[in-house]
């Protein structure tokens, strides 16, 4: 989310500037362009599927959009939306070491996450993917959280 002061500069920079309109129009630098509409619930899965667009076709937001999801997981305030991001990992990749480690901490410290069946399977495949670039307690606290929800979820440890 960008303030007043962050937009301006993008502006001047000629960034890639993607208004979106929660409760008001935009205003100020970016008063001339049209807002994509967000209802609050109503347009998460919208919202996700445009974040993950963005992360993966435009270079200068991909780091940004994978960091967000570790933000979004460390926030999800039900199942359904914990898995709703978790889903969405896969076509985000490639994660980087920091990003996949911020991940799996947003997985370890929110019990939305950890418990909920979807995002509890998508994440054990996301550890799968990529365990070798984590640390070892990170990774065996995660994995035991989530085998902890679903015992048919199998972690495969490399040899």
């Amino acid at each position: 989310m960008w303030t007043d002061q962050e937009t301006g500069i993008a502006v001047q920079n000629g960034l890639p500037i993607l208004p979106v309109k929660v409760h008001r129009d935009p205003y100020g630098f970016i008063d001339d362009r049209q807002a994509v509409p967000l209802k609050v619930g109503e347009y998460l899965k919208m919202c996700v599927g445009l974040l993950v667009g963005l992360g993966t076709q435009h270079p200068l937001f991909g780091r940004a959009v994978r960091l967000s999801f570790a933000k979004g997981l460390q926030a999800s305030q039900t199942y359904d939306e914990a898995g709703l991001i978790a889903e969405s990992l896969s076509r985000l990749e490639p994660f980087s070491a920091e990003e996949a480690t911020a991940i799996l901490q947003a997985a370890v410290g929110n019990r939305q996450v950890h418990e909920s069946g979807s995002a509890s399977r998508h994440l054990t495949a996301f550890l799968n993917r990529h365990e070798k670039d984590l640390d070892g307690e990170l990774s065996s606290r995660c994995s035991e959280l989530l085998t902890t929800k679903s015992e048919a979820a199998k972690i495969v440890r490399p040899s």
